[in-house]
């Protein structure tokens, strides 16, 4: 299974956005072991504000782990997606 992230931020409570996700570049990868279990590979790119970093440089993250117990139904919809 393949998802496309197509937006979003890194922000803190007192600075505001720190950087945006880049469109297109990564996204978001699993398997549904038998038990059900989603194992999620996510890698996501994001790009500094220039009031941050004036060569507004790239942040690259990658995060493992699982996510959900699907449902019989569930897990069926996710492999055809």
């Amino acid at each position: 299974m393949n998802v496309a992230l197509p937006s979003g931020s890194l922000a803190t409570p007192t600075n505001g956005t720190i950087a945006v996700l880049v469109p297109g570049v990564g996204g978001e990868q699993g398997i549904i072991r038998e038990d059900g279990v989603f194992i999620v590979d996510a890698r996501l790119v994001f790009q500094v504000e220039q009031s941050f970093d004036p060569d507004r440089r790239f942040a690259f993250i990658q995060a493992r782990g699982k996510s959900f117990t699907a449902s019989d139904d569930t897990s069926n919809g996710l492999n055809h997606m």
